[in-house]
């Protein structure tokens, strides 16, 4: 959804989807959608423990040793709750680890929830026991 909406900066691709009925309404539609699946703030106040380089290199620490075991589990075992768990999500390093993190505990919080609360489809309450 992204490459579409960035493609059409270029008057080619605007020319030729404008010639098949796209408006400045399904634009501003693929705009919300997009919107949906990510966060649009950060929800992420900086503090003085937020910005301690000792907490963030622990927290570096766990992402490094606790992402590739969870994925590759998952992957093994629950292909469709690693898929939702780790969708767009990679490791990361300094202060950036703190958002990666965070979206992996929001998201292995979710596993629990069903589609309609923001779940996966299938296996989170699985994917849950195994990580456990």
């Amino acid at each position: 959804m992204l490459l579409l909406l960035m493609g059409l900066r270029k008057n080619k691709v605007a020319a030729a989807l404008v010639a098949h009925g796209f408006s400045d309404d399904d634009l501003s539609g693929g705009w919300r959608l997009l919107q949906r699946v990510t966060r649009t703030r950060l929800s992420f106040v900086a503090t003085a423990a937020a910005t301690d380089t000792g907490l963030i290199n622990e927290i570096d620490a766990w992402e490094n040793k606790w992402f590739p075991v969870a994925s590759a589990t998952l992957k093994r075992h629950a292909p469709q709750a690693h898929a939702f768990l780790f969708r767009n999500l990679t490791q990361t390093e300094g202060a950036a680890v703190v958002v990666s993190v965070s979206t992996f505990v929001e998201r292995w919080e979710s596993l629990a929830r069903s589609k309609e609360k923001g779940g996966p489809d299938a296996e989170g309450d699985e994917a849950r026991k195994i990580l456990a």
